[in-house]
């Protein structure tokens, strides 16, 4: 017996945050097709390889059904591997096609931005670091605080949308202490850019 064969795997993304050429780090993220049957599926498994047919592969890890993350340790040597695959395996084996995503290895410091806001009167300058934009990221992100009373936020987030959007169902737009987003509290759950 085969492994699943037709769990089918959309909105595969990663971007190295790792700053070192030849090594990877970051978190690979995916979606199961809305529909899926994974009722047999155990753990989806997380591979480099050096193509989208899985060639060369070496295994990073396992989660569990229901878990669509996985942290790539930093400094994991790639070789020439610059696919990430998702496969969902069972007892039989792994799905006879995975996920895949292609990256680009961050060699040297990520980007920079330094920008200047007024916040209740406030002027503050911030410089960020940023994980390199994938082509599913959002760009262009900009927030102006229409109101001048301390400590409540009011104004508009606007944003340039991804370049291919047939995947995404919504956007989600939190406020958190940092650009990790630590101590993540919703604003909007269903925002349009």
């Amino acid at each position: 017996p085969d492994g699943p064969g037709d769990v089918v795997f959309e909105a595969v993304g990663f971007s190295d945050v790792d700053t070192d050429g030849g090594e990877v780090g970051g978190t690979a993220t995916w979606d199961v097709v809305t529909g899926t049957d994974t009722g047999f599926t155990m753990t989806f498994d997380v591979y480099l390889a050096s193509d989208a047919a899985g060639t060369d592969e070496l295994l990073m890890g396992q989660v569990a059904v229901g878990t669509n993350s996985f942290d790539i340790p930093f400094d994991t040597a790639i070789s020439s591997r610059y696919y990430v695959l998702v496969y969902a395996v069972n007892p039989q084996g792994k799905s006879t096609t995975p996920g895949s995503v292609q990256y680009t290895d961050q060699d040297g410091p990520l980007p920079t931005t330094t920008w200047t806001t007024t916040f209740s009167g406030t002027t503050v300058t911030v410089t960020t670091t940023t994980q390199a934009p994938s082509a599913d990221s959002v760009t262009n992100v900009v927030f102006t605080d229409t109101n001048d009373a301390s400590g409540i936020l009011d104004g508009t987030v606007t944003w340039t949308p991804p370049e291919t959007t047939s995947h995404v169902g919504n956007y989600e737009v939190v406020q958190a202490f940092d650009a990790e987003g630590l101590y993540k509290v919703d604003i909007v759950d269903e925002a349009t850019n």
